[in-house]
């Protein structure tokens, strides 16, 4: 990966890790704010713990992120792991508001949350994967010459 790239992956994912801590922390703190603005039924005392969950979640993975901005190879595995939550935050969103289980207003959460971070996050995870690849096919190579060599 080029320096370059780099650093523009490590732009989104610091990004990611202010985000989450800041917005997990906000939930945390703050639930019945975000229940009001997702438009959650009452009443908040049942609300606020699933609110709060979610919070410690987000919150959470924004170490991880900002580990994948310091040092993206090393913490590489940690983008799976990422796009799993985000994956599976979308689908569940989408499963529990076509159910009534949460309003469609709640899906403002999920977007901000999981969707609009999907695209850079797939990205780096295939440039990743097949970039690693590479390197490790033309390693197969270099060994296969040497012990050709033998």
């Amino acid at each position: 990966m080029s320096e370059r790239t780099r650093r523009w992956y490590a732009g989104w994912f610091y990004a990611a890790a202010i985000y989450n801590i800041a917005w997990g922390s906000f939930v945390c703190l703050f639930p019945a704010r975000v229940a009001l603005v997702t438009c959650l039924p009452p009443p908040i005392e049942v609300q606020a713990p699933f609110l709060q969950a979610i919070g410690m979640m987000v919150a959470s993975f924004g170490y991880g992120y900002y580990l994948l901005a310091r040092e993206p190879l090393r913490y590489f595995g940690f983008i799976w792991i990422a796009l799993f939550g985000k994956i599976a935050g979308a689908l569940g969103f989408l499963y529990a508001a076509l159910v009534g289980a949460l309003p469609w207003t709640f899906g403002l959460v999920n977007l901000t949350n999981d969707v609009i971070w999907l695209p850079v996050f797939l990205s780096f995870a295939f440039t990743v994967r097949f970039e690693a690849a590479r390197v490790n096919a033309y390693a197969e190579d270099e060994q296969e010459r040497l012990n050709s060599r033998e």
